[in-house]
């Protein structure tokens, strides 16, 4: 069975109206619960990383946090240089 963030994002969005929770707020939570949903299925199936230690996961968050707000995903690869 294939489970896609979509579909976390969704489910969180549902139970976070259905408790009346504000569309705004509801939108920002399932967004989140998706992304972490999203790294740690990527993490633990697709690359094999095991490391749960917390010092390892908080230098992990921010390299991603450092890397992933430039316009390039790598150094000297971009988006448009098909």
């Amino acid at each position: 069975m294939r489970v896609s963030h979509h579909g976390s994002d969704f489910a969180v969005y549902a139970l976070l109206r259905q408790i009346e929770i504000g569309v705004g707020l509801s939108q920002a939570l399932s967004w989140m619960a998706a992304v972490l949903f999203a790294y740690v299925v990527n993490k633990l199936i697709v690359f094999r990383n095991y490391n749960l230690r917390p010092s390892y996961l908080v230098k992990e968050v921010g390299h991603l946090w450092l890397h992933g707000r430039s316009q390039e995903p790598l150094p000297g690869c971009s988006w448009w240089s098909w």
